[in-house]
């Protein structure tokens, strides 16, 4: 986390792939997580959408084609 106001909105999965979509000190963060043995979750990439300027992350979804939609608001 960060020294600002963080918290998920939002989570997709797809097979072993999980990504949670929310609000870090108020950007937008992707992170993606893997399924492991026993169900331990894996750390993967993170990804900064940028800044939500006291926007919202409403949704995070699977495309079906290897990439992630993410939806919300940016004021």
């Amino acid at each position: 986390g960060t020294a600002g106001t963080d918290g998920a909105s939002a989570l997709a999965v797809d097979g072993d792939a999980v990504v949670v979509a929310g609000t870090e000190n108020g950007r937008a963060v992707l992170r993606r997580f893997e399924i492991g043995a026993a169900g331990v979750l894996t750390a993967g990439a993170v990804r900064d959408v940028g800044d939500l300027d006291g926007g919202t992350v409403a949704g995070v979804a699977f495309d079906g084609a290897g990439g992630v939609v993410l939806a919300g608001v940016s004021r």
